[in-house]
């Protein structure tokens, strides 16, 4: 069975957590027109609907005592009895609760509506999606992609300190802003897929929790997924890396180095397929020899052989020293920062405590191979457990067996809901 073709729905420009919107909300069983005008917990006014999926919807609503506009996502009462959805649910809200970063999307409660249902209270995100954003302006400049490459990777160090591995990293996933006039101010977003380690985030042993991903189960959108995670491995905060990578290499030559109508070759893409060079896909873009080296070093197939968060974005300040933004990218809080403290924005990039102390990577003449980077230190492997809430609407289940060799994988069985664009991949150990 092949993906039902679902291009004549409309897309959210302004949904927080990339939710989309569709157009037969009002054929929806669970209408969420009908919670508008509702006020959740005495304080959370529903205003309107924003988007909705298979599990639940968002609303605007506004807080009724600070007057402040809200976005809560709220699960359909039958998925609020379902314990793995619920427990999901859960983790998202604890992840987005404990990653304080400006670039990330704020959650700020948690509770249960009357009827049963569950809802999460995040910050409300207006603006462009980076989707959008590609599909309507892609390529795009050198400096611009960095400097939203930047924001992405400081939020996902963050991240990663605390053990949140964000697993659907995709332009989908990403907001973009306009915040004290720089027009691409990042907000990265849902985490519905989150892999959380609960137990050290809310002070109690996870011996008692469910275990909600198992070995050989994939989550993620097979176009953005690491080739360790499309292969059921286990995956740690390199895996999001490599998402980045793909991003970062789509916002340079305006498409992926990997595209296939088949979800599952394109899953085996990512395992064996070496990375096209940029001038192959895009000839008519040229892309900075040192540029695309750090790309292709966030796309090695082996985790072991890519960029750490620290290296990446020193990579990154050695960049924005030679193709500088008219939008200041602050500095990668060092490991001793205070939790979401950052410079001061505005006027050009200053130069970080790391480009003062180390020269910046010269550019390789025209026709010269690319450089070579050293491999960074090896991070270990990151202690989680579970992983976090389904996001609304997980869209595409797909049967495989594990990618492994070079075996072509069996005809998958495919099925499809409405819903968001993120994929739930399944794939059995052999």
């Amino acid at each position: 069975m092949g993906l039902r073709d679902d291009s004549r729905k409309s897309q959210a420009i302004a949904t927080p957590q990339g939710v989309t919107r569709g157009d037969r909300m009002s054929d929806s069983p669970n209408n969420p027109k009908a919670l508008i005008g509702t006020v959740l917990s005495g304080r959370y006014l529903l205003e309107r609907v924003l988007g909705e999926g298979g599990m639940g919807a968002v609303y605007q609503a506004e807080h009724t005592h600070m007057r402040k506009r809200l976005a809560v996502k709220v699960l359909h009462p039958e998925m609020s009895r379902m314990p793995e959805v619920v427990a999901r649910f859960e983790r998202e809200a604890m992840a987005a609760a404990h990653i304080d970063h400006p670039n990330i999307a704020a959650a700020t409660d948690f509770g249960k509506t009357e009827d049963g249902s569950f809802f999460l209270v995040l910050e409300f995100v207006e603006g462009t999606s980076l989707r959008d954003r590609i599909n309507k302006e892609a390529p795009l400049s050198t400096a611009r992609a960095i400097h939203i490459v930047y924001q992405i990777a400081s939020a996902l160090q963050r991240a990663h300190q605390i053990g949140i591995v964000h697993r659907d990293l995709k332009p989908e996933n990403v907001m973009l802003v306009d915040r004290e006039g720089d027009p691409d101010f990042v907000k990265v977003l849902d985490f519905g897929i989150a892999k959380v380690p609960v137990g050290e985030l809310s002070g109690v042993s996870s011996s008692g929790q469910p275990v909600l991903t198992q070995l050989g189960m994939v989550y993620g959108t097979p176009e953005y997924m690491a080739p360790e995670q499309a292969a059921g491995q286990e995956v740690d905060a390199r895996a999001d890396l490599y998402s980045l990578g793909v991003m970062f290499y789509e916002l340079l030559c305006g498409m992926r180095p990997f595209d296939h109508e088949s979800k599952v070759a394109l899953m085996g893409m990512h395992v064996t397929a070496p990375v096209p060079r940029m001038a192959e896909m895009a000839p008519k873009v040229t892309v900075p020899p040192e540029i695309e080296a750090v790309v292709l070093k966030l796309l090695e197939k082996e985790s072991t052989r890519r960029f750490d968060d620290t290296a990446f974005l020193e990579a990154l300040d050695d960049l924005i020293a030679q193709y500088p933004s008219e939008m200041a990218v602050p500095a990668a809080e060092p490991s001793n920062a205070r939790p979401g403290s950052r410079p001061g924005r505005g006027g050009s990039s200053p130069a970080t405590p790391r480009q003062q102390s180390r020269p910046a990577v010269t550019p390789a003449p025209t026709g010269a191979p690319l450089p070579v980077l050293k491999s960074p230190r090896r991070q270990p492997r990151l202690a989680v457990v579970g992983a976090s809430a389904l996001g609304l609407g997980a869209v595409i289940t797909v049967a495989v067996l594990l990618l492994t060799g070079k075996r072509p994988p069996p005809t998958p069985t495919v099925t499809e809901d409405a819903g968001t664009s993120t994929a739930v991949v399944v794939a059995s150990s052999s």
